[in-house]
């Protein structure tokens, strides 16, 4: 019984995909035609090892600098 209230009457459960329904995108969009970057988990280890390493040698922005660098952005 409880299955109706979960799933409005206009979409079946075989229609809807989670990953676009929260990002709201409807069921009906076209799938995409190049999958999004996809990184194997050695490759993703050692770009959190390199962005970990560029941290504790100082290179990186802080937010204020950013909006230095980028005063159209108007950011709050």
């Amino acid at each position: 019984m409880a299955n109706h209230l979960n799933n409005p009457p206009h979409e079946t459960p075989e229609k809807v995909n989670e990953p676009q329904a929260a990002y709201g995108l409807k069921a009906d969009r076209p799938p995409m035609t190049t999958p999004p970057c996809q990184y194997t988990l050695e490759e993703l280890n050692a770009r959190l090892d390199q962005a970990e390493k560029d941290v504790n040698n100082g290179r990186h922005y802080s937010t204020e600098e950013v909006r230095k660098m980028y005063p159209k952005w108007k950011l709050k």
